[in-house]
């Protein structure tokens, strides 16, 4: 009897904004169909993506964001309001958002947790310029999305990660990419235990 074949290693497709605003755009249009938000709360984009200025590019650049995310959050869609979109998870608009003064922005990212619903990034102390955050929550799972890559972590601050050593806080989980997962449910979660 032969040995069954040496599973290959997973690939991680590279980022594809494409797919991820599909994926994001039919997260949201399940919930509508399920009956938890109404259809007329997705806000999707022009064709053109959403205008500088309904997204204050310059702040968003100013915390640190490359292009690439900019472009991200210009081609996603956004909820009227804040709705929960995952268990204690909330989605993050960046449409519309109000921004403080430049200084404040920048006397904020000095301060610990000064700007933490969009700048979750522990350990880090700089701008990650591919990463951007889409949800938020105090006991949900805020979905990083990682442009530079083309996964998708889930990270919360207040969890108690079991990482390896030499492994950073924020890689706890196991892999998962935004690119794999069409034609499945989109999932954030990883694998490895945590504890509150």
């Amino acid at each position: 009897m032969s040995s069954p074949p040496t599973p290959s290693p997973s690939i991680v497709p590279p980022y594809n904004r494409t797919t991820l605003t599909r994926l994001l755009t039919r997260h949201y249009t399940t919930l509508s169909q399920m009956g938890y938000i109404p259809p007329t709360s997705i806000l999707h984009p022009p064709a053109s993506g959403w205008s500088d200025s309904r997204l204050n590019t310059s702040a968003l650049r100013l915390i640190g964001r490359n292009e690439t995310v900019i472009e991200l959050l210009k081609h996603i869609p956004y909820l009227d309001k804040e709705i929960q979109v995952w268990p204690e998870t909330e989605h993050l608009s960046y449409l519309d958002r109000k921004w403080e003064s430049p200084t404040t922005i920048n006397e904020r990212m000095g301060e610990e947790g000064g700007l933490v619903n969009i700048y979750p990034f522990s350990p880090h102390k700089s701008p990650l310029p591919g990463m951007v955050t889409l949800t938020h929550g105090w006991a949900g799972v805020w979905w990083v999305i990682d442009t530079d890559t083309g996964l998708v972590w889930p990270s919360e601050s207040h969890w108690t990660v079991h990482a390896k050593p030499d492994e950073p806080e924020w890689m706890w989980l196991s892999r998962k990419s935004s690119s794999n997962a069409a034609g499945r449910t989109w999932t954030p979660f990883g694998e490895k235990s945590v504890s509150s």
